[in-house]
């Protein structure tokens, strides 16, 4: 089952930057995580979007 997400990504250039917020839609499988929405965005909908993650290093 998916179900139709909407998602606000805060958006910032840099240390100093006040930041805004990105809307994304996704379609959504039941047992997706926060990492695999994120990189789902970056892979169909906007390839800019840039986040560090760690804990699937060790996988």
């Amino acid at each position: 089952m998916t179900e139709n997400l909407i998602v606000r990504v805060l958006r910032v250039a840099g240390p100093d930057s006040a930041g805004v917020f990105q809307t994304f839609q996704v379609n959504c499988a039941s047992r997706m995580s926060v990492l695999d929405v994120l990189t789902q965005i970056q892979s169909i909908q906007d390839s800019t979007l840039a986040f560090r993650y760690s804990c699937r290093a060790g996988m």
